[in-house]
């Protein structure tokens, strides 16, 4: 658990185009603060492992919500 998520998006903005948008979230262990562990290229468990997804398109439509969905969703 030694990747700063915000020093990672800062570093990501510097590297890509200003019209990349961002969002996701880090990996955990619930309470434990202990280890969290990501597949990497050989699916082997890893610490300290970042996984980024890219889309693109001319149809491509992203939406977002921190609060469920519909009328109540913010």
């Amino acid at each position: 658990m030694n990747i700063n998520g915000s020093q990672l998006v800062i570093s990501m903005r510097d590297k890509l185009d200003n019209h990349c948008k961002f969002t996701g979230g880090l990996a955990g262990d619930g309470t434990k603060f202990e280890e969290t562990l990501l597949p990497n290229n050989n699916r082997e468990l890893k610490n300290n492992t970042v996984i980024a997804l890219g889309f693109y398109g001319d149809n491509l439509n992203v939406g977002y919500s921190s609060m469920g969905t519909g009328i109540l969703s913010k």
